[in-house]
């Protein structure tokens, strides 16, 4: 059913050994203390349940087996994963009120120690789906579409914050009355955005004494909870615009990455302070033309730089985002792709066509560090839309959401 566009082939090239055998083996050891993180809206990585919670291409949500790419289990209902905190997956779940913000949280550690046995092709789905064990509701202002998934026209985001103990669910919703297309200088792109914070309060506690709840809160509060302590000099360079966001925790250090550029000859230099005492450490060169720096990975513990070959493929290179040393060089027909590192696999994503828009995906590859083969795909459901936007005043249509 699925025809991949992305990927035609995929080639690992060794390093080192010792050195990639040293990195494999901090990485088992190391993955187990490592927090889950988002990879994707609508995509939880729990490296240490060695686990992904996605969407499967019909809207359900399931459980993937990070290393083998087995399906665990799936749920009943459409339910799209936000984030794991304390065991506990958040996932949004479609409600019939297009203004009602429908939130559960489901026990997924217990669902994942119940399926024991090791999955097949004859039976792969070796677990229950996890009991909900909490469902929250809020109402949101009238002119408020709750989106379950992307829309022309319109867009409705949800993240989960977590700082200071606290849990913050975060949304986003903004309304394109014209195209984003604009034609006339002098025209302007007409877009209704509104937002806001709620604190997911457990039950027990001052805001929610008797049950679970959505408490409203300023986005202040939440301003000033993910407010970081930076070294003087890390917000004097952040001022000056020497450096942009994202600002990574790496090492025990902060970690940014500085661009420059002298004519057609581009350099990046992994720029670093200690978290402890602040002081600025020597910057390290990642990155030299013809290579370019990318991005961070999903969970901010390494960085893509890539190379343009003027063939087919293009050379990425991981990096460790706190030393800056080499992980692994591969070779792929994109410049870049979102990815992470697992034990000692890379797990990127692509791009799928299929025939049934219902079914509209992405591609979960992983390719282990040390041999270079593929290891597994999984097609999980695109909540982005990518069609036609509203169509401006002459009549055209804005393009489809880039990839």
């Amino acid at each position: 059913m699925y025809t991949t566009t992305a990927i035609r082939k995929v080639r690992l090239t060794i390093v080192s050994i010792l050195c990639l055998q040293a990195i494999a083996g901090a990485a088992s050891a190391a993955h187990a203390q490592q927090a889950p993180f988002a990879f994707r809206s609508g995509v939880v990585v729990d490296p240490e349940g060695n686990a992904l919670y996605t969407m499967a291409p019909d809207g359900s949500l399931a459980s993937v087996d990070l290393q083998t790419g087995e399906e665990r289990w799936r749920s009943e209902e459409r339910l799209r994963p936000l984030a794991l905190v304390n065991g506990l997956l958040w996932a949004h779940a479609p409600s019939e009120n297009r203004s009602e913000l429908r939130v559960v949280g489901l026990e997924v550690r217990r669902a994942e120690q119940a399926g024991a046995a090791v999955p097949t092709p004859e039976d792969p789905l070796v677990a229950a789906p996890p009991r909900i064990k909490t469902i929250l509701r809020a109402e949101l202002p009238a002119d408020v579409e709750v989106l379950f998934e992307d829309e022309a026209g319109q867009l409705f985001h949800l993240a989960v914050v977590q700082t200071a103990g606290e849990v913050y669910l975060r949304w986003d919703y903004q309304k394109l009355t014209k195209s984003r297309l604009v034609l006339d200088v002098n025209e302007t792109t007409d877009a209704k955005q509104l937002q806001g914070v709620f604190q997911i309060a457990a039950e027990g506690t001052r805001a929610a004494p008797n049950e679970p709840a959505l408490i409203p809160v300023a986005e202040e509060n939440l301003l000033q909870a993910t407010r970081m302590n930076w070294p003087k000099s890390l917000v004097t360079a952040v001022a000056r615009e020497e450096i942009a966001p994202p600002i990574l925790r790496a090492g025990g250090n902060w970690v940014a990455v500085q661009r420059q550029s002298q004519g057609a000859h581009e350099t990046a230099l992994l720029r670093r302070w200690r978290m402890s005492d602040g002081t600025a450490l020597p910057a390290i060169m990642i990155a030299e033309t013809p290579f370019t720096y990318r991005y961070p990975s999903a969970d901010e513990r390494h960085l893509l730089v890539s190379a343009v070959d003027g063939a087919e493929e293009n050379t990425w290179r991981i990096l460790d985002a706190g030393t800056g040393a080499v992980v692994a060089e591969l070779n792929h027909e994109r410049v870049g792709a979102w990815f992470f590192l697992h034990d000692d696999a890379v797990i990127f994503e692509s791009f799928v066509s299929n025939d049934d828009d219902s079914q509209r995906s992405l591609l979960l590859t992983s390719v282990d560090i040390a041999s270079g083969e593929q290891q597994w795909q999984y097609a999980y459901r695109d909540t982005v839309y990518r069609g036609p936007q509203t169509p401006s005043r002459s009549g055209s249509a804005a393009p489809a959401a880039a990839p």
